[in-house]
């Protein structure tokens, strides 16, 4: 599947790229791994879940998706997963929980991305099991799946812009990999709108 393959920082960075084409050229200051003996034994345990989805599943539906962070929390998700500090949780019309973008959309959390000192943003590659995807249409605010037969939801099934997987899923689902530090000079009214 899409969230099968294994990437290193070059195509990070043209998927980067070629996500927030629509936002002109972003200039993209570097690419981190997050790798650590934890990166490690959480990939491990991620691994695991792709496994016990597929049995349940047939397939567990692995892709990846971005997600806009805080300078601050990076180097505790790398040790503690998303779970840090209900820093990721976030409510929208879909839902609660961890809201990510598709791999080719990125620039729709590019704006929400906080800025630092240094009008830097920093973005998160995920790749993240969405097991079998529940619809979710927006006409109720969702914590949780709404049955068993679920696992994470989606605003359309087909192609899917936005993911959302529910707060009881966010440190086995999704499993952080890469840091993409860049810059949104040419954004209108990008400064000071945090």
């Amino acid at each position: 599947g899409p969230g099968s393959e294994v990437l290193d920082k070059d195509a990070v960075k043209k998927m980067f790229a070629v996500g927030t084409a629509s936002l002109g050229h972003v200039p993209v200051l570097d690419v981190g791994r997050f790798s650590s003996e934890i990166a490690e034994a959480r990939l491990a345990l991620f691994q695991k879940q792709v496994e016990i989805t597929k049995k349940h599943r047939g397939d567990a539906n692995v892709r990846y998706a971005w997600l806009p962070a805080k300078r601050e929390v990076l180097s505790a998700v790398m040790m503690q997963g998303l779970g840090v500090g209900g820093a990721f949780i976030r409510k929208s019309i879909y839902g609660v929980g961890i809201h990510l973008t598709a791999a080719d959309c990125p620039y729709f959390s590019a704006r929400y991305c906080d800025v630092d000192e240094n009008g830097v943003r920093y973005m998160v590659l995920c790749r993240v099991i969405m097991g079998n995807m529940e619809l979710l249409r927006g006409d109720k605010a969702q914590f949780f799946s709404g049955g068993e037969e679920y696992d994470n939801g989606v605003d359309d099934i087909e192609s899917p812009k936005n993911y959302i997987v529910w707060n009881i899923n966010m440190n086995t689902h999704i499993f952080p990999e890469f840091v993409v530090r860049f810059k949104l000079s040419n954004l209108p009214n990008a400064e000071g709108n945090l």
